[in-house]
């Protein structure tokens, strides 16, 4: 999935980070680590977690039987407070289904979308980016 979301914003002033990067929370003095994540413009550190950075635009997930209901529930909540963020994005393990909650602004309220299924398309609002669902399951056994 990195990659095909890496040639999507070739063109763009955003970085993607693999699930080796933390965000730092403020609010709740917690730092998370996010599967994917991207940051557009320079990264901005933490000054409580020199270590995390704090600016995400867009936060991917993908769902294990264990992380499913964190990622939906007090992992979202958690990163919800980071005013930068304008996109969570959940990503089945298991079947081709994808959810996205997303946000115009800091402060907006946070809008849900699901796409599912082998031909779908992915439509990333806070980059401008659609990628096919296959694409992003591509090479993934058991489905």
């Amino acid at each position: 999935m990195p990659k095909v979301l890496g040639n999507a914003l070739f063109s763009k002033d955003c970085t993607i980070f693999n699930s080796d990067v933390k965000f730092h929370i403020a609010s709740t003095r917690k730092s998370l680590y996010p599967d994917i994540s991207v940051v557009c413009g320079p990264p901005e550190r933490s000054q409580q977690d020199i270590r995390a950075l704090t600016n995400p635009i867009l936060l991917i997930e993908v769902l294990s039987d264990s992380t499913a209901d964190y990622d939906r529930g007090a992992k979202f909540r958690y990163y919800s407070e980071l005013p930068s963020l304008r996109e969570y994005v959940l990503v089945e393990q298991h079947t081709h289904t994808v959810e996205t909650r997303y946000r115009k602004g800091a402060n907006q309220p946070w809008q849900m979308d699901w796409v599912s299924g082998e031909e779908a398309e992915v439509i990333l609002r806070s980059v401008k980016v659609s990628l096919p669902i296959s694409a992003l399951y591509h090479r993934t056994e058991g489905l």
